[in-house]
């Protein structure tokens, strides 16, 4: 396999995998996320609906159901799983905010260029004036060993240095792992209010105030929180929790099927170089573009392994097993590769870290670091107003 994956990076133009779902019980409808301004004015939280020609050339109703950067974090979650599991063994940078615990930055927002990284400290001295922070900082698509030895899932999944010292002029590592999943052949659909308020039937007719206590809210004007002289009100109680869920409001979706798209961008593989004291190889370049190809099939077999329970109301089922497929030059030249579970990802996985380990090209311990003391106050103040 990892001859075949190699071959692949060397001349190819993509690694690629389609997968075909259903509602996990048949015939039911499934609820897409919520966006807003999303629909057809522009100004109100709704589905993202649109168009999109189908492997057949039809043209269907489509509905997004899982965008490109939620579908990264879903398989940065299944990596994270593996590694805290034990079963499997990757570099990270490992942010501990005392009294809340330790972050990977394969749960920040921002990855390896995050705040809560760079905020911290370690050994005692701030992370950007060390060692690893500076070839971090330095780092680029020409230059990308560090990277790759200390968070190559920021390479594979994209991260930008926007914070830096050179501000939206840092580098930037552009995805190579892009996955989505649309629902095809779609009917929109409206739901009723599930409960109504066991009191209050006419939530307008309500005056209530804020308070600037813990009570929170009063009826009695005189006990409110004063705004230029006169009681705060709260417009709605619904600001409370109050009140029944709106009696129409959008209900998902039933839909022909599903469908996931994956790509691995051999292209953008291509842009990465991984030289050592100054010098570049081809041989070991391509070494460590395998590894990361080889960690987004991985990423991607473990998530498929955990299912598509996308949030409350979205269940998919694979209607089969999926496959990788190797894009030539050309949409002519399409060729398999010999991947069908998570236990082949996983074992083509090891043999790239293998190869790119006898070229030089090593991982490094996990790099543990402390949130500085104004970072851990921001955070207990973040939750104490939560």
């Amino acid at each position: 396999m990892l001859g075949q994956l190699l071959d692949a990076i060397t001349r190819s133009t993509a690694i690629r995998s389609h997968a075909r779902l259903q509602p996990t019980v048949p015939g039911s409808r499934v609820m897409p996320p919520t966006f807003a301004n999303a629909d057809e004015t522009g100004k109100a939280s709704g589905h993202l609906f649109e168009k999109r020609v189908g492997l057949g050339g039809e043209v269907l109703d489509a509905v997004l159901l899982d965008s490109v950067g939620s579908a990264a974090n879903r398989a940065e979650a299944a990596l994270l799983e593996e590694i805290r599991s034990g079963r499997l063994e990757l570099p990270d940078l490992l942010v501990r905010v005392e009294g809340y615990g330790e972050l990977s930055t394969l749960e920040l927002p921002h990855r390896c260029f995050d705040a809560y990284v760079w905020e911290s400290l370690l050994d005692g001295a701030p992370f950007p004036k060390t060692e690893i922070g500076q070839a971090l900082q330095a780092a680029t698509a020409r230059q990308a060993t560090a990277l790759y030895r200390h968070v190559p899932v920021s390479l594979l999944c994209g991260a930008w240095n926007s914070h830096g010292a050179k501000g939206g002029l840092g580098s930037k590592f552009a995805r190579v792992l892009c996955a989505e999943i649309m629902g095809l052949g779609v009917e929109k659909g409206v739901r009723a209010a599930q409960k109504t308020d066991p009191f209050i039937e006419k939530p307008g007719e309500v005056v209530i105030y804020e308070t600037e206590d813990d009570t929170r809210f009063t009826v009695d004007p005189e006990k409110a929180q004063q705004e230029r002289g006169k009681p705060k009100q709260i417009k709605k109680v619904s600001e409370l929790g109050f009140g029944a869920v709106p009696a129409r409001q959008p209900g998902g979706v039933s839909l022909d099927y599903a469908e996931q798209h994956v790509v691995l961008s051999l292209g953008q593989l291509r842009r990465l170089r991984f030289p050592l004291d100054g010098q570049s190889g081809d041989e070991r370049d391509q070494a460590g573009r395998a590894v990361l190809a080889a960690l987004g099939i991985l990423a991607t077999e473990l998530q498929r392994d955990t299912g598509f329970s996308l949030r409350s109301g979205c269940e998919l089922t694979l209607e089969t097993e999926p496959g990788w497929e190797v894009v030539g030059r050309t949409l002519d030249d399409v060729r398999g590769l010999e991947v069908r579970t998570s236990e082949d990802a996983r074992q083509l996985y090891q043999d790239a870290v293998e190869n790119a380990q006898s070229r030089g090209l090593e991982f490094a311990e996990p790099v543990h670091l402390e949130a500085r003391d104004e970072l851990v106050q921001i955070v207990q103040r973040a939750r104490s107003v939560q």
